[in-house]
């Protein structure tokens, strides 16, 4: 697997039109398997590519210093390289910087991963509203030492609906099967199906299950039919992978 996470690339194989329900899809534990695989792999790949973009820079003597003019220009070098994602650089007081305001009027210490990574330890994967765009967005948010304390933070905030985007390019789904993913919290980062936010809205039974186990198999209604998922959770994330069909 790349870090770009190109699976098609790498096996031959390409995606089979839009993710959709429409049609009779066997729901075969191998066919469901793959693409799960596929999922996992390509969603921790994309996501851990863009941290493994980061973390080197976090420990240069320019993101060390904080000053906003010699990190600017470094994300903006990642931003080229991650479109679906927009960089920024947060001070220990929650003040932060982007590639297009710069100093922003908004203010991250409120986030429930800010305490954390102000303590030292890196977040990947937590999903917020975007404070500067009102997207959703997953985010990756790495400490910045300097003598032994933390400086700053170095963070990305990932576009879900790109991810979506950049997963149903990549993914080999047959038709009549469509993907979502929760985070660890139980809530959706994302859904493949045309038109929807979220296929589990309707079945809370069915999220309440996926929130408590790390793999499995659920059944819910959706549009007034019965479908069913499998799912596994993410080692990199904690989110909770699922491809689903109607019965």
């Amino acid at each position: 697997m790349k870090a770009d996470g190109t699976y098609s690339r790498i096996t031959g194989s390409s995606g089979i039109g839009k993710p959709s329900p429409e049609g009779q899809a066997s729901g075969s534990d191998p066919e469901v398997d793959t693409a799960l695989s596929a999922l996992n792999a390509l969603s921790h790949a994309r996501m851990h590519g863009i941290f493994a973009a980061m973390k080197p820079l976090s420990l240069t003597a320019d993101l060390k210093s904080g000053d906003w003019g010699r990190v600017r220009p470094l994300l903006i070098s990642l931003e080229d390289e991650y479109p679906e994602a927009r960089f920024w650089y947060a001070n220990p007081d929650g003040s932060y910087y982007t590639t297009v305001d710069n100093l922003t009027s908004a203010n991250l210490k409120d986030r429930a991963y800010f305490p954390g990574v102000l303590a030292g330890n890196i977040s990947i994967g937590s999903i917020v509203v975007s404070k500067s765009t009102g997207k959703y967005t997953a985010i990756i948010a790495i400490p910045v030492f300097s003598d032994g304390r933390v400086e700053g933070i170095l963070g990305t905030s990932v576009y879900c609906e790109t991810l979506e985007q950049i997963l149903e390019r990549e993914i080999p789904l047959s038709k009549g099967y469509y993907f979502f993913i929760l985070d660890s919290r139980g809530d959706p980062v994302l859904d493949s199906l045309p038109g929807e936010i979220f296929s589990l809205e309707e079945s809370s039974a069915a999220r309440a299950t996926m929130y408590s186990r790390e793999e499995g198999r659920i059944g819910y209604v959706h549009d007034g039919s019965p479908h069913l998922a499998k799912f596994r959770t993410s080692n990199l994330t904690g989110w909770k992978m699922a491809i689903g069909w109607r019965e």
